[in-house]
């Protein structure tokens, strides 16, 4: 059970859903029964995808007024029941409240992940259950102390990446299409264009760095809500020049190929898959200091870590990268090392069959 992924008919956009995809394949490939719930048309080309590769697709309304979930829970409750599910896996808080009581009719298993640090909606413990995973320790930690939420509940499975390395093609593309010229310092912000990224923050850094280095060149990939804001404040500090909103992209590794470092300035997070792609790329990470975000930055080692909606210092630190081009050579090599230490596929994949394999023994 996932939540939607509306935004796109290619690929479904945030990290959750990109993870219950990989899991999805994965466990298919292997024979498993995978059924996939979601709130994504039937037609969409991810879901076609999904189907063709063994997965099976179930429609399901979570985001519908009070009589349209009653019909959902009852759904489910049909289908867990006539399938004969073993484990019903959820991927946000509301799908969870679905999960929770089909589970406990049945009374099968039933898995919550927690992807994000987060203080709000607090009565949604009572429908976790007894399986809970968290992407980093900092949710679980989040878990243990906002919500009460015992530890010996909680298991920590690391999200994995998969990226290929661009091709000098497709970084000069990117190039030709920005206008990019050789003298220009790139840097890039992969992500959804939503409050907790905290990109106000960055713009105002940006505006900083301008002033020592006005060649720089901010590629702000991907989409959302706050996209026109983003861009009325961006003509407002005079950063037109400077900060270049190119939309979603399903290929990423070539904005990323053409950066000579990346930027999260995220006000909160759990363990963002843009990090992790970042660094398994060999690419520099200016983080903030929040969620899991230093379990895959290590300060001065593989990126630097900054407090979040500290523009001053977030500025300082993006001038520090640019004038010193060996740190960036230094931290390319732990970034590599780090992330085929932690952050696999295979490594997640395995994780997820061993806990699996515990719960249905």
């Amino acid at each position: 059970m996932v939540p939607e992924g509306k935004h796109s008919n290619i690929f479904f956009t945030g990290g959750a859903q990109k993870r219950v995809y990989q899991l999805a394949v994965h466990f298919a490939s292997l024979g498993q029964d995978i059924f996939l719930g979601s709130d994504d048309r039937t037609n969409a080309l991810i879901i076609r995808d999904l189907i063709n590769r063994g997965v099976k697709f179930i429609p399901l309304k979570f985001r519908g007024n009070l009589l349209q979930n009653v019909f959902c829970v009852y759904k489910l409750y049909k289908i867990a029941r006539q399938k004969k599910i073993d484990i019903i896996h959820c991927n946000d808080r509301k799908t969870a409240i679905f999960a929770f009581l089909v589970s406990k009719v049945l009374k099968i298993k039933m898995v919550y992940t927690a992807r994000s640090a987060f203080t709000d909606k607090k009565f949604t413990r009572f429908f976790w259950g007894k399986n809970i995973i968290a992407v980093s320790y900092g949710v679980k930690e989040n878990l243990i102390n906002s919500f009460k939420i015992k530890a010996e509940r909680i298991t920590v499975i690391y999200n994995g990446g998969e990226i290929n390395m661009p091709s000098p093609e497709e970084i000069k593309e990117i190039r030709e299409e920005y206008h990019l010229s050789e003298n220009k310092r790139v840097i890039v912000f992969v992500g959804r264009l939503k409050k907790e990224k905290g990109l106000f923050y960055l713009l105002d850094a940006i505006k900083l760095v301008a002033h020592v280095f006005p060649e720089i060149v901010l590629l702000i990939v991907g989409d959302g809500k706050l996209r026109a804001d983003l861009e009325k404040r961006t003509n407002e500090l005079s950063l037109n020049n400077n900060i270049l909103f190119c939309g979603y992209q399903k290929n990423v590794e070539a904005y990323y190929g053409v950066a000579e470092f990346t930027i999260l300035p995220s006000l909160w997070e759990g363990l963002p898959g843009s990090a992790i792609e970042s660094i398994m790329l060999g690419k520099t990470v200016i983080s903030t200091d929040v969620g899991g975000i230093p379990e895959i930055i290590q300060d001065g080692i593989n990126g630097y870590i900054v407090p979040p909606k500290d523009s001053e210092l977030l500025a300082k630190k993006i001038i520090e990268m640019l004038s010193n081009t060996q740190i960036i050579k230094y931290m390319s090599r732990e970034c590599i090392r780090i992330a085929h230490a932690k952050f696999t596929l295979s490594k997640m994949m395995e994780n997820y069959n061993n806990y699996y394999r515990r719960l249905i023994k």
